[in-house]
């Protein structure tokens, strides 16, 4: 209705339930207009993104026990090169959550 109203597009993302269980989609819906302005159609594209946001949070778990390793790891290793290395490993692991999560 909003779309419909003042002429903006949307996305929105939704979970459904399905015969094959809940399912996670995202909606895009695009008014057309005419040459008054006034909204005549509207076009909307649903696409099902359920394996992907299940892929995206099995790597936020995998990133969660890195980190838990590598905090673990730089609190009992004494060589400073190994520290360095795994300050890597935990600084890569914390920007590939934080762009899963801002996703």
């Amino acid at each position: 209705m909003q779309t419909a109203l003042t002429g903006d597009p949307i996305q929105s993302i939704t979970e459904v339930v399905s015969p094959s269980g809940k399912r996670t989609l995202i909606t895009v819906l695009v008014p057309f207009k005419n040459e008054e302005g006034t909204v005549t159609d509207l076009v909307g594209v649903s696409y099902d993104i359920t394996s992907q946001r299940e892929k995206d949070q099995l790597v936020r778990n995998k990133m969660e026990v890195i980190l838990g390793y590598s905090d673990m790891l730089s609190e009992i290793v004494g060589d400073d090169k190994i520290k360095e290395l795994i300050d890597r490993v935990r600084k890569a692991s914390i920007e590939i959550k934080d762009r899963l999560d801002s996703v």
